[in-house]
């Protein structure tokens, strides 16, 4: 009697302790449930960042086909204004995105925007662990010029509250850098007010006179060198520094990821309309003639 007395309260001490198992499990599956949203979630919304990096890409690119159309067809003082094939525009390229002629062949450079682009030139950036300061990485393809206006707009300015991405130190894994971005803010997107005429002058460096903005229209950078009579490019700026996801894994299994920095207009819609613009046979500077036939 007292043997089974024994087994039973063993047995029922074993069930206790199942049951216990059990609920941990389940615990640990709600949490896990959880988890995968999350990240289910992030993925969605890096996805969708990429799409819409990618549309930006191919709406620019449209966008420069249709000032094309326009351009290779007008003359300015009797001569053709561009006599570029159109594979041999800059496209997504570090290349100027069209150049026409002027005084000579090639000699007026034209940056082409969509008025709602994010970046207004990127550079990608590392740090210098020596002087304790950010600087252009050597990979840029952009002028040196361009890439010290960043550095000096950034070399008073603390990024990521003192911190470096942990990347940049080791391999890290996509998961690792999710774990990192849940855990602090401090490697989310920085906005920072800089002079209302850098995006002006870091195209001026590239050597380009004029940008060209749809829904806003053309306007100069340093000089009309071609006597439009259109605004000079000016109005309230703001840097845009962030960490992108190039690659989720490599062929090592890890992410590959960089700091860019790029300029923005804080806000486009308060642009002052051009009175001429590229984009629209109708609306050419006045020295500039459309003509069919070309």
């Amino acid at each position: 009697m007292k043997h089974g007395y024994i087994k039973h309260a063993y047995m029922k001490m074993q069930i206790s302790k199942i049951n216990d198992v059990i609920e941990k499990i389940n615990q640990l599956l709600i949490y896990l449930k959880d988890c995968i949203i999350i990240l289910q979630k992030i993925n969605k919304k890096k996805d969708d960042d990429k799409k819409k990096g990618s549309a930006c890409s191919i709406n620019g690119k449209k966008y420069e086909l249709e000032v094309y159309n326009v351009v290779k067809n007008s003359k300015i003082n009797g001569n053709s204004f561009n006599t570029q094939l159109e594979s041999e525009l800059g496209g997504c390229s570090s290349k100027n995105d069209m150049c026409c002629n002027m005084n000579s062949i090639r000699d007026v450079s034209i940056e082409i925007k969509k008025s709602k682009t994010p970046d207004w030139m990127q550079c990608s950036l590392k740090y210098d662990n020596s002087n304790k300061m950010w600087i252009g990485s050597s990979k840029n393809k952009i002028p040196e010029g361009s890439k010290k206006i960043f550095e000096c707009l950034i070399s008073s300015v603390t990024l990521f509250n003192g911190n470096i991405p942990p990347f940049m130190l080791r391999d890290i894994t996509h998961e690792e850098w999710i774990k990192t971005k849940n855990e602090t803010s401090d490697f989310n997107d920085y906005y920072i007010d800089c002079p209302n005429d850098t995006i002006k002058k870091l195209y001026a460096e590239k050597c380009c006179s004029y940008i060209q903005v749809s829904e806003k229209g053309l306007y100069y950078l340093e000089n009309d060198v071609c006597c439009f009579k259109v605004p000079q490019f000016i109005c309230e700026q703001q840097l845009r520094i962030r960490i992108k996801v190039h690659e989720r894994k490599n062929k090592k299994g890890f992410c590959k990821l960089s700091v860019t920095i790029s300029c923005q207009p804080k806000n486009i819609n308060n642009l002052v309309n051009s009175d001429y613009s590229l984009d629209n046979k109708m609306k050419l500077p006045n020295n500039l003639v459309y003509d069919d036939v070309l």
